[in-house]
């Protein structure tokens, strides 16, 4: 039982680490690009991704 809840936990870990990088490397590109809405409507959909994984745990 526990191990199968630290794999949970390792998992959940990862993917929130992954969206945070995305988000991260989009708001690296927002700033070299003038078209910034559509990075921020990207960045917009990786949180609500995010708060969506983490709602569903």
């Amino acid at each position: 039982m526990l191990r199968r809840n630290g794999s949970k936990a390792a998992s959940l870990i990862a993917a929130v680490l992954v969206m945070v990088i995305r988000i991260w490397d989009l708001l690296a590109l927002s700033e070299k690009h003038s078209n910034s809405d559509r990075f921020f409507l990207l960045i917009e959909r990786h949180i609500l991704q995010l708060q969506m994984l983490l709602v569903c745990t």
